[in-house]
């Protein structure tokens, strides 16, 4: 497992070129045992860690990118460097327990990914492939399912070993999704045969609004904790409704993973979490989903 640490990193304030070129192979060093131990900790195997890379100024806590070759599935995980001070406080504070959840968050999203290339769940082309297209309703939804499913993984795992875990504000994302789906109606009122095309700026929307609501849910089921879903439920009826529908599908098929994992069934994650749309008496426009997302009004 290599360990990519960049010269302006933020552990390197202040220091010389001359003094980080004298202490770079020390300090990969210490963080890779640290990483090490963490990775051992979920069960995943080192050797399948191909780097670890911490980059300056991410936008996100880190992602994985797979590397397949000959069926043999290796990972590149991509963090932001500021972890790396979080890792050289006091083991026990606040922030190393935060960033050790962040890494093994990482971790669970390569132990499901690697299943579903070793098993060869999915027939190519796929979500997992770098050349998948999403220039349909039916590619959107069957990307998105993989995506969020894997964030259901990662977190409802994670949470098992690790108390520590991130707190989205969702108030936006209810009222963003509010908002674009009476919008979308309206339009859809308007226009002559009543279908509308779904901007790229919603489909975004729909993506954050699920990553944060399935987060949300596989906390809650793994701890119990009512706080993480009080948005939720509070919410208006709608988004209430639409929650209970995705808590009970989420609740037995994370326990039942991965023996329904298939397209088919991905595909009917996909449609489950777009039931959204059927509360703004909206339907998707064509039975095989092969449109350009566009939505159609419900007779």
């Amino acid at each position: 497992m290599k360990i990519s640490i960049s010269f302006d990193s933020h552990i390197f304030k202040n220091k010389s070129k001359t003094q980080i070129i004298h202490s770079i192979k020390v300090i990969k060093n210490y963080y890779k045992s640290i990483l090490i131990n963490f990775v051992k900790e979920t069960n995943f195997n080192p050797e399948y860690i191909d780097a670890v890379i911490f980059e300056k100024n991410m936008t996100n806590y880190g992602y994985v990118e797979a590397i397949t070759n000959d069926k043999n599935t290796k990972f590149q995980i991509h963090l932001d460097d500021m972890i790396l001070l979080d890792l050289t406080l006091n083991p026990n504070s606040t922030e190393t327990f935060m960033a050790k959840s962040i890494f093994q968050h990482e971790i669970f999203h390569c132990i499901e990914i690697k299943y579903l290339w070793d098993n060869n769940i999915l027939p190519s082309p796929n979500p997992l492939d770098d050349n998948f297209t999403i220039t349909t309703t039916y590619n959107f939804l069957y990307d998105e399912a993989v995506k969020i499913w894997s964030e259901i993984y990662a977190v409802y795992n994670n949470r098992k070993i690790n108390v520590m875990h991130d707190m989205p504000d969702v108030r936006i994302d209810i009222q963003n999704i509010q908002l674009w789906l009476s919008k979308i109606k309206e339009n859809a009122l308007k226009s002559v045969d009543n279908k509308i095309e779904l901007p790229s700026e919603l489909l975004q929307s729909l993506h954050s609004f699920w990553y944060h609501l399935v987060s949300m849910i596989a906390l809650y089921i793994e701890s119990g904790d009512q706080i993480l879903i009080d948005d939720y439920k509070n919410s208006d009826d709608i988004i209430c409704c639409y929650f209970d529908i995705l808590y009970n599908y989420i609740k037995i098929n994370i326990n039942a993973y991965p023996a329904w994992l298939s397209e088919e069934n991905y595909l009917k994650f996909g449609k489950i979490l777009m039931s959204i749309i059927s509360y703004y008496d909206l339907d998707f426009a064509t039975e095989d989903l092969s449109d350009n997302f566009i939505l159609k009004l419900r007779k």
